[in-house]
């Protein structure tokens, strides 16, 4: 006598959670059905199925860090740090004429650029000079009270319950823009960069 099985499948309820489903609520579109097309072809149990999912991710994005890494490395590798005897006198002369009181002076070379860090009393300043000795970027952090008026303006307005944490000028192809880092908390900031009429060029929530 021929013998017939039926397969019964749960009807879907319309809030119905699979019980692994409050211990994984991120996966919820993973449990609508009882079995998953993966869980049928393995025979894996629904959490060994997230379990593997969840691993696959975490190492996807180690190996994500790792190119990263080695590609941030090699950028630094490229940047051969110089002794002050190793720059052209050209270099280390229109510096001193700029910045006569520049201390803790360190030079850099990148492909044919140099690039020059050092101090102006608590200032940090960074410079790119390029391979005829002409200055092409100078960045330095300045004072609150170096701030143009404009811009306090614009910070008090806008920012009210911001603080300001540091300030950068960049200066490059004759443009000047200020680089502000505002802080609210420990876990909220804000990096945004003005031009000289306080015109906000780029924004970034830390």
């Amino acid at each position: 006598m021929l013998e017939v099985k039926t397969h019964y499948s749960r009807p879907e309820k319309e809030h119905y959670l699979h019980p692994y489903q409050e211990y994984f609520p991120s996966n919820a579109q993973y449990f609508k059905n009882e079995k998953t097309d993966f869980q049928l072809a393995t025979g894996f149990s629904i959490r060994k199925c997230v379990y593997l999912r969840e691993r696959l991710k975490y190492i996807i994005m180690k190996k994500i860090q790792l190119v990263v890494f080695i590609l941030l490395a090699s950028l630094s590798m490229n940047a051969q740090e110089l002794k002050t005897n190793d720059v052209p006198k050209s270099f280390t002369d229109g510096l001193l004429k700029a910045y006569p009181t520049a201390t803790n002076i360190n030079w850099d070379k990148r492909g044919m650029d140099y690039k020059v860090k050092f101090d102006v009393g608590r200032n940090q300043h960074e410079i790119w000079f390029n391979k005829d000795s002409k200055m092409v970027k100078i960045e330095k952090s300045i004072t609150r009270s170096e701030i143009p008026s404009n811009l306090m303006e614009i910070i008090n307005r806008d920012y009210p319950n911001y603080r300001i944490d540091s300030v950068e000028s960049v200066e490059k192809d004759g443009d000047v823009t200020f680089v502000v880092e505002l802080e609210k908390s420990w876990n909220e900031s804000l990096r945004i960069t003005f031009n000289t009429n306080g015109q906000i060029l780029r924004a970034l929530r830390d």
